[in-house]
């Protein structure tokens, strides 16, 4: 078996460190699953909020685990990635509230991947479609895309019509842990979704 060029970007705890609720004051929040542009529609107020089922959980690390496939990112990874002048990438200021409602820090960013790559192998994949939006697929039985169909240069990227992972070059997800970058771990393509 051949393996990809790509892995899937991952958020894992690290110690005590804090898990997010859902977006807020963002609104179309779906847009950034789908990897619409948000430049210039990007609220200044937008937050996340500590879990409540998390309530010990309080350690701001450099990817935050959060409900969604979100990367959630400390200035310091946020810069690291900014530095690379990856294409197709916008990068937008969020605060994070602790459990009390009080700033925990107004210096994350979302690191958002716009214009997803078609580049999923439907057949190889075996994919289930959504019944609410019949060109969105909800699930994989084994993610696998087509490489020859990833624009040129792009690095990191979601997928077309497929809001799950986002998939990062395996030699930027190298460059990345040789960083020590907490909260932020890769898989290969065919453990997606175990």
């Amino acid at each position: 078996m051949t393996t990809s060029n790509y892995v899937c970007w991952q958020n894992v705890p690290v110690g005590n460190s804090c898990m997010l609720s859902g977006v807020e004051n963002l609104g179309r929040e779906y847009e950034l699953l789908k990897g619409i542009p948000r430049a210039g529609t990007f609220p200044d107020n937008v937050l996340f909020r500590m879990s409540d089922e998390h309530p010990k959980d309080i350690g701001l690390i450099d990817s935050l685990s959060n409900g969604d496939t979100l990367i959630i990112a400390s200035r310091r990874l946020r810069d690291f990635l900014a530095q690379r002048q990856l294409p197709l990438m916008e990068y937008h200021r969020v605060t994070i509230l602790n459990h009390k409602g009080r700033v925990a820090s107004a210096d994350y960013h979302v690191v958002h991947p716009i214009h997803p790559q078609d580049c999923l192998d439907i057949t190889a994949s075996g994919c289930t479609y959504s019944p609410i939006i019949p060109t969105e697929i909800d699930l994989v039985d084994k993610l696998t895309i087509d490489e020859s169909r990833v624009q040129p240069g792009v690095r990191m990227f979601r997928i077309k019509n497929f809001g799950g992972p986002v998939l990062v070059h395996r030699d930027l997800a190298e460059e990345l842990l040789g960083a020590g970058f907490q909260g932020i771990a890769f898989i290969e393509l065919e453990q997606y979704g175990w």
